[in-house]
C-alpha cells in the first residue's frame, strides 16, 4: 500500500514536472528567439494565416477590412509578444475576435512570426498606415481612402436591388437573423450589421462583398456563394437601407 502511494506520488511530480517544463520552454521560445529564426515556423505560419487571417487583412497582409501588416505602423503593439496576445484575446471593439479556441499556441506563434516577415514588402494594394511607427512612436497621418484597392478576385454586388425580397431572405428564408438578429440589429459582439458604413466609411460596401463571398474563417459565417446574383443584390440593397446614419 505504501509502496503504491509512493509510486503514484512521483508519477504526479512528474507530470507536473513536464507540465511546467512544456510551459517554460513556450515561454523561452516566444520571449528569445527572433523571427529571422523562424523559417519553418514562418512558413507554417503563412498557411495558418491564408486560412484564417487573409480575409480580414488581405492574401499579402495589404489589408482589408483589418490593418495593413506591412509598414512599420502598428495598432497594438509591434513586438511577437504584442501579436500574440492581440490574436489570443482579439479585439472586439474592431471586430477581431480571439483565436484561441481555434488555434493551439504554436500556430498563434507561426502566424504572429509570419506576420512579422511581412513588414517592407511593399504590396501595390496596400492600404493606408494606422497606429504608431514601431521606432518613431509617430502617428500614422490619417488620409481619404477612396482610392483603397480591395481584393480585385472579389466580385462587386451591385446596390439597386430590391429592398423587400431582400428584407424577406434575410430576416426569413436564409436565416441570416439567426445570428445577426431580426432586421441586422445584432444579438452581441459584432453581428449587429447595421454599422458597416460607421465602422468601415467607404469601404463598407467591399467589405460586405469580401465577406458575403469568402465568409470569415474562424467564426460561424460562410460564404454564401449559393446564392444567386439577384438575391445577393437584394440582400445588399436591404442591409445598406437600414445602415445607423450617426454614432
Amino acid at each position: 500500500m505504501i509502496k503504491r502511494k509512493v509510486i503514484l506520488i512521483i508519477t504526479a511530480f512528474l507530470l507536473i514536472t513536464a507540465c511546467n517544463s512544456e510551459n517554460k520552454n513556450s515561454k523561452e521560445i516566444i520571449a528569445s528567439q527572433d523571427v529571422n529564426t523562424l523559417k519553418g515556423n514562418v512558413e507554417s505560419g503563412k498557411v495558418t494565416y491564408l486560412q484564417y487571417c487573409a480575409s480580414c487583412h488581405g492574401k499579402l497582409g495589404q489589408g482589408s477590412i483589418g490593418p495593413n501588416f506591412t509598414d512599420a505602423y502598428w495598432l497594438h503593439g509591434s513586438t511577437r509578444e504584442d501579436l500574440i496576445k492581440v490574436i489570443t484575446n482579439g479585439v472586439p471593439a474592431k471586430g477581431m475576435i480571439s483565436w484561441k479556441e481555434q488555434l493551439k499556441s504554436k500556430e498563434i506563434l507561426n502566424v504572429a512570426s509570419y506576420i512579422l516577415s511581412l513588414e517592407g514588402s511593399q504590396p501595390s494594394n496596400a492600404i493606408a498606415a494606422q497606429g504608431k511607427h514601431k521606432i518613431t512612436g509617430e502617428e500614422a497621418v490619417v488620409s481619404d481612402q477612396k482610392d483603397v484597392v480591395m481584393d480585385t478576385s472579389i466580385k462587386n454586388i451591385p446596390l439597386g436591388g430590391n429592398k423587400q425580397s431582400g428584407a424577406m431572405l434575410f430576416n426569413a428564408v436564409l436565416g441570416c437573423a439567426h445570428c445577426h438578429g431580426a432586421n441586422a440589429k445584432g444579438h452581441k459582439d459584432n453581428r449587429n450589421i447595421r454599422n458597416m458604413t460607421l465602422r468601415y466609411g467607404n469601404k463598407a460596401s467591399n467589405v460586405f462583398d469580401l465577406v458575403i463571398q469568402e465568409g470569415r474563417n474562424g467564426t460561424a459565417m460562410p460564404p454564401w456563394n449559393h446564392l444567386t446574383d439577384t438575391q445577393k443584390k437584394d440582400v445588399k440593397t436591404f442591409i445598406f437601407s437600414i445602415q445607423t446614419k450617426n454614432k
